[in-house]
């Protein structure tokens, strides 16, 4: 009977990023062209953690934002919904309840007023002030643009805008815009469809303007996001470097930092980042050789913004780049480098332990013997070497 009542249920279960179908409409052709859409990466953060949808046969969520405005239509369609009376009074979920915590309001649901509005995209101006721009060698022309909680008309705009976060960056959250120190900066393509020139949003990223001691700002960059359309054009890159060049002017900040950055993100600042050091004279081959020194990270401070640790871990990469594995003993000592950091945390507790148990205060009986520290070190020295050289092959491939 289980089985059953499992077989005859089985349709009405849905695997949520599957069913979400987005679109960045430009035309109103477009709408019912298969081949604009793109499929949610996740969708946890609004359907919950196992991303299943129950209670719809053929279910189809439909995102549709016009390009430029990103005026915003919700289609809810499925062929049918079970009843109570066929799973011993369980109701379907409730798909649009969620949606309507992240979408704001002004949506359309019906899809003639969603083709019409699409005509206004042609008045839209992008916010801010234009702070870059970049042509692709297909033609197409990105400009990048920054603006404030101040900018007339952006809030609403951002509140659309930040709902994409919630299919495509795990951990992700909206963020206070009461706050006037956060800061914006938006990447749109530049085009011309034949009736006059828009801009179609690519990407967007944010930075909170931290207060550093005494009369400086430490700007934490939040997050980052390059549409699925405009992946894989390197528009992400230029998005950080074009932030970074924008703090470069001001002589009130101390460095850049980067909030909880993903795997992902944190391999692009790495090739960033080692670029930028590889520039300087305190990296030259044979001062990386040396070891790492205060010059380095006073250089790439001074000339780049970079945080201490950024630089640090630059170095580290290109250390690797520059030794000579072939070289037993070259080798030997740069793994030596890194698992002496790697260890110092540990060292760190060991004395702080020791203290406590001379004072009388109890201590963690449960620690690591001195074994386990080794070969946790020396994991995790395999994932770091393995992660700096997958760095290595993208810096080598540019």
């Amino acid at each position: 009977m289980a089985d059953k009542m499992r077989d005859q249920l089985s349709p009405f279960i849905a695997d949520g990023p599957q069913v979400i179908e987005l679109k960045l409409v430009r035309d109103a052709s477009e709408v019912e062209d298969e081949s604009t859409t793109f499929k949610a990466e996740m969708c946890h953060q609004v359907y919950g953690e196992k991303e299943v949808i129950f209670g719809y046969k053929d279910l189809k969520i439909k995102l549709f934002y016009s390009a430029c405005r990103l005026t915003t239509y919700i289609g809810i369609e499925y062929s049918s919904k079970v009843t109570p009376d066929l799973c011993d009074g369980v109701v379907a979920d409730d798909v649009e309840k969620p949606l309507l915590e992240i979408i704001p309001k002004g949506y359309l649901k019906d899809l003639g007023h969603f083709k019409a509005a699409i005509q206004e995209d042609v008045t839209f101006k992008p916010f801010g002030s234009l702070i870059d721009r970049l042509e692709l060698s297909s033609g197409q022309t990105f400009e990048y643009y920054s603006c404030d909680t101040h900018e007339p008309n952006f809030l609403p705009y951002h509140e659309r805008l930040q709902a994409f976060l919630m299919w495509f960056v795990d951990g992700a959250s909206f963020i206070d815009t009461s706050d006037p120190r956060w800061h914006f900066f938006l990447v749109f393509e530049k085009y011309n469809p034949g009736d006059g020139v828009r801009y179609a949003i690519a990407g967007y990223g944010t930075v909170y303007e931290y207060y550093a001691y005494p009369e400086k700002i430490r700007p934490r960059i939040s997050q980052v996001l390059v549409l699925p359309p405009f992946q894989k054009m390197g528009l992400g890159r230029h998005l950080v470097e074009s932030i970074y060049n924008h703090y470069l002017g001001s002589s009130n900040v101390l460095d850049i930092t980067v909030e909880d950055p993903s795997d992902e993100f944190e391999a692009l600042m790495d090739v960033i980042n080692c670029r930028k050091c590889i520039t300087l004279p305190a990296f030259s081959k044979e001062k990386v050789k040396q070891g790492f020194s205060p010059e380095m990270v006073e250089e790439a401070r001074k000339s780049f913004l970079m945080h201490k640790d950024h630089v640090r871990r630059s170095y580290e990469i290109l250390r690797l780049l520059f030794t000579n594995r072939s070289d037993k003993e070259e080798y030997r000592q740069y793994r030596i480098e890194i698992k002496r950091r790697l260890y110092a945390p540990f060292k760190m507790n060991q004395k702080r332990g020791g203290a406590a148990r001379r004072a009388g205060i109890s201590t963690d009986e449960t620690q690591m013997t001195q074994e386990q520290q080794v070969e946790l070190i020396k994991q995790m020295y395999k994932e770091i070497e393995e992660c700096y050289d997958a760095v290595i092959q993208r810096l080598k491939r540019s």
